[in-house]
């Protein structure tokens, strides 16, 4: 039961560090800037095929995880949006 327990602990523990890695780690974007058009009535898991098109580098299975964990898994706008470098390095 004991080493059970040390196991969850140890997955927990690395989940939790994964995910500070994955927040913290800036998207790769291919080139800048970037033009992505979200069509009315996508989904998020259409939004999210639409910015991999785009040429965003989001890893699919874990925005997804962020985004139902913070509760903006609806919050998808239709539109079109631009995506242009920080001036900030």
């Amino acid at each position: 039961m004991k080493t059970l327990f040390v196991f969850v602990v140890l997955a927990i523990a690395a989940a939790a560090g994964y995910g500070a890695w994955y927040v913290g780690t800036p998207v790769s974007i291919r080139q800048y800037p970037v033009e992505v058009e979200i069509p009315r009535g996508a989904g998020f898991r259409a939004a999210l095929e639409q910015l991999e098109r785009s040429g965003v580098g989001v890893r699919p299975y874990e925005f997804e995880i962020l985004a139902r964990a913070m509760g903006r898994v609806r919050n998808i706008k239709a539109g079109s949006y631009e995506i242009s470098r920080s001036e900030e390095h």
